[in-house]
């Protein structure tokens, strides 16, 4: 029952997403790294996140070097 709660809720703030920004997608992706390379990996996500123009999100038990990684993006965007 938890595992299937904590599912919805998670596909909740994709829909949520998808309200508060009309015409955005969301790319994801699930990411495991070794706890010396999150910091390097993030800054550089935020980097080309800003260089082109895509926001992204950074959620999840970022502590053991497991997270789930969005970018939400223009769907009318053809870059």
């Amino acid at each position: 029952k938890q595992q299937k709660t904590l599912w919805e809720n998670r596909w909740a703030v994709r829909l949520m997403i998808r309200k508060l920004l009309p015409g955005s997608g969301v790319l994801s992706a699930e990411v495991g790294l070794p706890l010396s390379k999150v910091q390097a990996f993030l800054k550089k996500t935020d980097e080309l996140s800003q260089k082109n123009g895509i926001q992204t999100i950074m959620f999840g038990h970022i502590g053991d070097g497991n997270f789930h990684g969005w970018a939400i993006y223009e769907l009318e965007n053809k870059k």
